[in-house]
């Protein structure tokens, strides 16, 4: 896991805005309302203050974007994961009862 040198770098900033994220996301899903509690949060906390402000609708914009691509490509993953299975399951059959 990365960390920085203290509690105003970038780095430790950004893992604190992500674990206000994951308490949110667990509370609301991944929803707009967890990423405005996040963004709301993480400002009065001091975190990533400075970014946030003013740009809390682009940020919304981008976390938005990032969970329906990571809900794509679960869904994509689900499907070829069946396909595979299907595909094990006929080979395996053809191999025991082979078509002559």
């Amino acid at each position: 896991m990365l960390y920085g040198d203290g509690e105003d770098d970038i780095i430790s900033q950004y893992v604190n805005f992500t674990r206000v994220y994951q308490q949110q996301s667990e509370l609301h899903g991944r929803t707009r309302k967890a990423i405005w509690e996040t963004i709301h949060i993480c400002k009065d906390r001091g975190v990533l203050k400075e970014y946030l402000s003013g740009r809390e609708k682009e940020v919304v914009s981008i976390m938005m974007a990032f969970s329906i691509r990571k809900k794509q490509w679960n869904s994509l993953d689900t499907r070829k994961g069946r396909k595979a299975v299907k595909k094990g399951v006929l080979d395996r059959q053809r191999k025991r009862h082979p078509i002559c």
